[in-house]
């Protein structure tokens, strides 16, 4: 198949170092990313869904402003 080695690239990607382990492993001193700030002490089970109550509009936008 075309494909069929489509994850194993080649002698510089197979030369990329990486830790065994399910998350990222964020380097504290790195000025190109961090770990946010919002992802500290979150659970991995999702918590309780609530009403939001109390908001009010930050902003009326029309259909030709894209908001990402």
């Amino acid at each position: 198949s075309k494909y069929a080695d489509v994850f194993k690239g080649d002698e510089k990607w197979q030369a990329v170092d990486v830790p065994d382990q399910e998350t990222y492993d964020w380097p504290s001193a790195s000025t190109y990313i961090q770990n946010p700030p919002y992802f500290q002490g979150m659970s991995s089970e999702p918590g309780t869904i609530s009403n939001v109550t109390g908001a009010k509009v930050l902003a009326i936008l029309g259909d030709m402003v894209t908001t990402d």
